[in-house]
């Protein structure tokens, strides 16, 4: 079980890490939707080595963010696989010695509940956030190339999160039917 919380705690520690990260750019993209207008207006209302330069500040945040989620999701992988077998384990060979065992299990999958709703809510606001970068205009090699980057980075967090949001609800449906038997 304790290797099971540990993990628990690691992974809400790497989403806040990640959640961090996304709404530092956020902020960045909130600032620099003005110059990214200026710079896709027709005609272009920048001189060329403004727009250029401009664009590559813009790709070079870009570029650190997809860093920072990299790194993120290399550490999610790991804990989630660890995760993964300590909640299969706990679940599958639980016994109740008596009701307060019964009662403490429970509660687990009551948060299990609570987790995969949670999970649910990540997922949807990170899918979000990935059309909206997917959807950015392409305009220099170095920008396609972030945008590109962060993107795929941004999609492969998603994908973490859906596993574990399936680890999760077939632990708790498990955990359910063995609360009924």
């Amino acid at each position: 079980m304790i290797d099971y919380q540990e993990g628990m705690e690691e992974l809400v520690e790497v989403l806040q890490r990640i959640s961090n990260a996304t709404e530092v750019i956020g902020d960045e993209a909130v600032k620099s939707t003005s110059e990214i207008e200026l710079l896709s207006s027709k005609p272009p209302k920048l001189k060329p080595i403004l727009a250029r330069n401009l664009i590559k500040k813009i790709a070079k945040k870009l570029e650190d963010y997809k860093d920072i989620i990299s790194t993120e999701n290399d550490k999610y992988l790991i804990i989630n696989q660890k995760i993964e077998n300590s909640l299969e384990f706990i679940i599958s060979f639980q016994e109740f010695k008596n009701k307060d065992e019964r009662e403490e299990f429970k509660k687990g999958i009551g948060k299990l509940n609570s987790l995969e709703k949670k999970a649910d809510e990540a997922k949807f606001s990170l899918l979000s956030f990935y059309e909206s970068i997917k959807n950015l205009p392409k305009m220099e090699k170095t920008w396609n190339r972030a945008v590109y980057l962060t993107s795929s980075e941004v999609n492969r967090l998603i994908n973490y999160i859906d596993k574990t949001i399936s680890q999760i609800r077939r632990a708790r449906i498990t955990g359910e039917k063995k609360l009924k038997g």
